[in-house]
């Protein structure tokens, strides 16, 4: 389950790739689309720990 967020890395890079070449203002959609990728990288990095803690807790 902690594997999930570097699906949203990856993407983050790709978007970051692709805005670079299709925007004039390529930095700030760099920027925004990693910031964003990564925000939810470390939501499921947080909710991945979560349900790991109660699954033990539970068991």
């Amino acid at each position: 389950m902690v594997f999930e967020p570097t699906v949203f890395v990856t993407l983050a890079v790709v978007f970051a790739a692709t805005a670079w070449w299709r925007r004039e203002s390529a930095r700030q959609g760099i920027f925004t689309v990693a910031f964003w990728a990564l925000a939810v990288g470390l939501v499921l990095v947080l909710f991945s720990i979560l349900v790991y803690v109660i699954q033990n807790l539970l068991a």
